[in-house]
This record gives C-alpha cells, sequence and structure tokens, in this order.
C-alpha cells in the first residue's frame, strides 16, 4: 500500500518546485503568514478549527495547481498520523462543491477578520477608529455581495473524478471540457476575491491616513493658536508694566519740586548706635602674619585710633574720614591694605564681611546682613553722630553736618 505523505510535505514541495515563497502565497491567498507556516510544518496545534484549516488548504492546493481532493486526503492522513483521528473519506459528489463553499467563506470571513485586525491594532485614535467601522461597514456589505456570486458559482461546479494511470490503463482520462470550465471560474473568482480584499485594504489605509493627516493638521492648528496667545498675552504683560513705569515717572515728577540753587534733596538721618562694633582681645587673625603682619603691628601709634583694613576675599569700597580732614574714597582691591590713624576715624565700608579690620592690632568683630557698615572710632564718640555718615549728592560725598546745612526741608 502507498505511504500517504503529510500535508505540510505535501504543500512546501510543491511550493519549492514551483519556487513560490511563503510570503508570495500569503500575498496570492490573503491566508496569515503564520497559518502558512504552520501547515508546511503540519503543526495542527498551532492551527485553528479543523473546518477552517479545509478551507486554507483548498486555497493553498489551489495556488499551486494542486488537486483539491489529494490534498484534503492528505490532511486528513496528517490528523490520522499526528493526532489519532480516525479517516474521513472526502465524498466527490455535488455535496463536496457547498461544503467546500461553505468553509472556503467562513476561512475568509476569518481571514477577514485578522486582516482588519491587523490594520485596526496600528491605529489607536479614537477618531481613527471610528472611521475604520464605518469601512469594516461597507467592506461586509461588499463581502456579502461577493459571496452571493460565489454561491451562484459553487451551484455550477460538479466534481470529476480523474482516473490514475495504472497497467491496465497506461494513459491518465482527460478531464472534460466542463471541468476546465469550472477551473476557470474558480480561479476567476478567486482573482475577484483577491482583487475585491485589496481594494478594501487600500481604503482602509487612505482613509486612515486621511484621518492621521487631519489630526497633524488639528494639532498644529492647536499649537500655533496657544503660540499667539502666548505672544499676545506676554506683549500685554510688557505693555502694562511700561504703562505703569510711565505712570510712576509721571507721578513722580508732579511731586517732586526744582531744588533751590545749592541745596541738597531730603534725607532722613538716624542717631548712630552706641555699640557699633566689639574688639577681640586675642584671636587667629591677630596671630596670623600673613593678615596682620608685624610691619603693621610696629607701625601702631600709641594714644591714637589705628585701624587696619585688609580685604581678604573680595574687593570692598570704603569712604573714611580722619579727624578734620577731608573725606576720602576708594576701591580697596582683595589682598590690598590700608592703614589709617588719627584722634577719630569715621568709616563706611560696602562688603564688609569680605574684610578685616583691625584696631589698634586688635580684629574687630561686627555683623552686617547686607554687608555695608558704619564704624566710628572710639565708639565712646558714636553718640555725637547720625548715619548716614557721608550722605553724597551727585557723587560727591559730604559729612553729615555739612549735608544738613544744605539740605532743603522735607518735601
Amino acid at each position: 500500500m502507498e505511504e500517504k505523505i503529510l500535508i505540510g510535505t505535501l504543500l512546501r514541495t510543491q511550493r519549492e518546485h514551483l519556487k513560490f515563497s511563503v510570503e508570495d502565497i500569503a500575498n496570492k491567498t490573503k491566508i496569515n503568514i503564520n497559518i502558512l507556516k504552520s501547515l508546511e510544518e503540519s503543526n495542527l496545534t498551532a492551527l485553528p478549527n479543523k473546518t477552517y484549516v479545509k478551507g486554507f488548504v483548498r486555497s493553498y492546493a489551489k495556488t499551486l495547481g494542486i488537486l483539491e481532493a489529494d490534498a484534503l486526503d492528505s490532511l486528513e492522513e496528517t490528523y490520522h498520523q499526528l493526532l489519532g483521528e480516525p479517516r474521513v473519506a472526502e465524498e466527490k459528489s455535488q455535496t463536496l462543491g457547498s461544503l467546500q463553499s461553505e468553509n472556503t467563506d467562513e476561512a475568509e470571513n476569518e481571514e477577514m477578520k485578522e486582516t482588519f485586525n491587523s490594520i485596526i491594532q496600528g491605529f489607536f485614535n479614537k477618531k481613527i477608529l471610528l472611521g475604520l467601522a464605518a469601512i469594516m461597514v461597507l467592506a461586509v456589505i461588499g463581502k456579502g455581495i461577493g459571496t452571493f456570486f460565489s454561491n451562484l458559482n459553487d451551484e455550477k461546479e460538479t466534481v470529476t473524478v480523474v482516473s490514475e494511470p495504472n497497467s491496465e490503463n497506461p494513459e491518465p482520462m482527460l478531464k472534460p471540457t466542463d471541468a476546465n470550465i469550472l477551473e476557470m471560474d474558480a480561479s476567476k473568482k478567486l482573482a475577484n476575491e483577491n482583487i475585491e480584499a485589496e481594494e478594501i485594504k487600500r481604503e482602509a489605509v487612505e482613509a486612515a491616513e486621511k484621518k492621521k493627516a487631519e489630526v497633524a493638521e488639528a494639532i498644529a492648528i492647536a499649537n500655533e493658536n496657544k503660540r499667539k496667545e502666548e505672544e499676545a498675552t506676554k506683549a500685554k504683560a510688557i505693555t502694562a508694566a511700561a504703562e505703569k513705569k510711565k505712570a510712576e515717572i509721571a507721578k513722580a515728577k508732579v511731586k517732586a519740586k526744582p531744588l533751590p540753587a545749592g541745596k541738597f534733596p531730603f534725607k532722613k538721618f538716624y542717631p548712630a548706635p552706641v555699640k557699633m562694633y566689639d574688639v577681640v582681645d586675642s584671636s587667629e587673625d591677630a596671630n596670623n602674619p600673613a593678615i596682620l603682619p608685624p610691619n603693621i603691628k610696629a607701625a601702631m601709634i600709641k594714644g591714637k585710633q589705628n585701624v587696619y583694613i585688609v580685604a581678604t576675599k573680595q574687593d570692598t569700597w570704603i569712604s573714611y574720614q580722619t579727624d578734620d580732614q577731608a573725606i576720602k574714597r576708594f576701591v580697596l582691591k582683595q589682598g590690598r591694605r590700608v592703614l589709617i590713624k588719627g584722634e577719630r576715624i569715621l568709616l563706611f565700608m560696602g562688603n564688609f564681611n569680605a574684610a578685616k579690620v583691625f584696631l589698634n592690632n586688635k580684629l574687630v568683630s561686627a555683623k552686617s546682613k547686607t554687608g555695608v557698615k558704619s564704624m566710628i572710632f572710639p565708639q565712646s564718640l558714636a553718640s555725637e553722630y547720625e548715619l548716614p555718615l557721608f550722605p553724597s549728592y551727585k557723587g560727591v560725598p559730604y559729612s553729615a553736618n555739612v549735608y544738613k546745612e544744605n539740605m532743603v526741608e522735607n518735601q
């Protein structure tokens, strides 16, 4: 008895003989490529219901030019050998034609579902899904029309058994003309179905691309509108700030009165605090020759105020007056030093925390949150002065007494 081959071997051998790839078969039959591979591997457990598998085998066999009866017989043998199912003989009658049509329709419906699922999974936008739903409805209607005409063709089909060659009958029987006509009708039907599926797929892709372009355009318009709104808001804010500043300047001009000749603007003065600083008797800085060198210590004059300033961290600016001499003002660069001697010294410093101040070779300790500091040496004279020590007008510093004598009354 001749041993029958498995369905996978039959299909794969014929495909390779015709030099078709699995992808070529998938494109021609519209069957999922994973199903085709499982068929060629005879992997029945990876395939769907047997009814669908028969439809796939019919379509695959027709594409390769294999007799449908031989393919289905090989499939039954495969189910018998691998899964132990009893062999079921295929009835070569009119009933076979109607079953073929029914199973093929079911398989094709399954393929159509898989095709639409793969398309739908590629799009996540809800608006696009609505568009695809409409396309799916049209596809179902088209599919129904195709099935109707398919059933009409199926009713004309008849199954013809072709005798195999043997010793008594060396030449196989020729198929009747009706069989050729039926094969032509089946090929035409398959071609029409393939064209219909391609058209549905193309329309779905075009609709999806159109929806995607519409969404992208809407997003671009929204972003542009948002940018314009932000620019308008920023422009309004700038205009409002400019108007406010303009109003403040105009208001200040109305309030301000021209100064009489030789008069200074009004300033408020405050009594100098009695406790302005502390003197540290012993400190590391006073014993550090890099900060307080020996020659500076030796230059101290007893009985006078010896104030030594060194800018240790950053630049600092100072204004000071010794006794009744003129006021001096300058920037003390980082690393530079100055020694001031006198009976009475008035000192105003900026960036005070970046410098070290010594009085009679002892460190002066004081606190300043703003970095500016006023000091009077000796501290016992602080009650005789007011702050600011050196008010200025047009860049020229004056003593508090001189400024007050030339200052206009409170405006």
